[in-house]
Parts: structure tokens; sequence; C-alpha cells
């Protein structure tokens, strides 16, 4: 089938897309890469440590955690404890923080929680540019025992990618990058499905641009979140769809 030619102005719209989907991409790779970095911090976790054992009264859940600290800035990483046992028990609440200047590389926190009877408790930890690895980011996980000792209970990590600026709201800055970056992505494609040749011609949307617009969003919305699984995986379904598209010239 001949190709219809496209023009100079849909040229340079598909040149503006591919740069913002590129860089957008690039953004997703690094908060994707610290929150890697946060699933193997502080020993590779259980596979158990993502549910919750229930013989554990205590339930933990993550209330907070930063995806973007400044050099200046410091910030909370919260976690609730909610005791579901119809008695009273002490739990100990333990933080593990990169540290780099410290002997270990990491700084151990450990805190004796009373929880009444159907109480939650909100505990906190502060980070700052003390616990920054390499000026890239910083990472923490929590665990929750009946003893202080590390065990091998449901754990909850959490990584703040560093924004390399002072005297300068970090989440300003990170969330409006990714704003930015995002809303380009969506309106370049959108004009750009008005002035493609083959859209025009068969009346729908390439179906690769459409699958790498959703992936990228897909995959956006896990690192807002803190989902990394789906951001990673989402990595991965770029891949594959690069190489099955490019199969049949991106139509």
């Amino acid at each position: 089938m001949e190709k219809a030619a496209r023009s100079p102005k849909s040229s340079l719209i598909l040149a503006a897309l591919i740069a913002a989907m590129i860089l957008l991409l690039a953004l997703n790779v690094v908060q994707s890469y610290a929150g890697l970095e946060g699933f193997s911090f502080w020993g590779y976790p259980y596979v158990r440590s993502f549910f919750e054992d229930p013989d554990n009264p205590i339930k933990m859940k993550k209330i907070s955690c930063p995806p973007f600290i400044g050099l200046d800035e410091s910030k909370l990483v919260s976690v609730s404890l909610t005791n579901t046992a119809n008695r009273n028990v002490n739990a100990f609440f333990q933080a593990v923080v990169s540290s780099p200047d410290s002997e270990y590389g990491a700084v151990h926190i450990i805190r004796e929680v009373p929880l009444q009877r159907g109480e939650t408790r909100i505990e906190t930890v502060e980070i700052n540019s003390s616990n920054i690895v390499d000026n890239k980011y910083i990472l923490l996980r929590s665990f929750m025992s009946w003893q202080p000792v590390y065990v091998s209970s449901r754990s909850i990590a959490c990584q703040s990618v560093v924004i390399p600026f002072r005297n300068i709201n970090s989440n300003l800055v990170g969330y409006g990058i990714y704003v930015l970056l995002t809303s380009a992505t969506i309106l370049l494609a959108i004009l750009y499905r008005k002035h493609d040749p083959l859209a025009i011609r068969t009346g729908r949307s390439r179906s690769s641009l459409v699958y790498i617009v959703v992936v990228l969003l897909l995959m956006t919305i896990g690192n807002l979140t803190g989902t990394w699984i789906l951001s990673f995986s989402m990595i991965v379904m770029i891949v594959l769809g690069f190489l099955a598209f490019w199969q049949v010239d991106f139509r």
C-alpha cells in the first residue's frame, strides 16, 4: 500500500511529540530506578512481606511518602499502626533510613508503641539532606515487630527523588515537570492525530501512538502513587510494544 506523505507541519508535530514522550519516559525511568533501589534497600524483602499476617493484630499502612525532596528541605514519612485486637498491645515500630555518613550507610530507628484496642497511631520519620544517597534519592523501609529485632514481617518502603535545587519547593518542581511533560504529550498526540496522513485516510488513530501514550500515562500514575510494580512493568510493555509495532511501521 502506498504511504501518504507527511506534511512539514505534521512532521514538526511528530518530532515535538517524540521529544516530549522521550523526556517523560526518562523522567519516569529515573523515578522507577529509585523505586527499585527502595525495593532492595536493607535486604531483599521476602515474598510474604507484601501481605498482611492474619495472625498479627496490628495492621501497618503507608500514610505519606514524599516523592521529591530538595537539598535544603526536611520532610516526614508517615506510617499508621492500627490495633485490631480486643486487647491492649505493645508493638515496636522500626525504620531503616539511608545515611551515607553512618557506619553501615543507614540508621536504625526503633520505638515502642503502646496501642489500646482499636486504636490507630501514626508514626513519623523525618528525612533531610543527611539521608541523601549519591545526590539522587533517599531510601527508607519501615517494619513492625513484637520485639526490638529485625523480622521478616511485612515492611513498607519509601523513596524520595532529590530535586537538585535550593530555596524552591521540590513538590512544585517535581510535580510541575510531570504536569508539563504529560500535558505536552497528550496535547501533541491529539494535534498529531488531526494531521496524521494515516489517521486522515483510515479515520482512526495509530494503534502504536495510543499504546505508547497510555503506557506512559500508566507509568506516570505508578510513579506518583508509589506503585513501583506498575511503573516498572510499563517499561517492559514499552519495549515489547516498540518491537511489535516496529514490524508494522508503527501503524
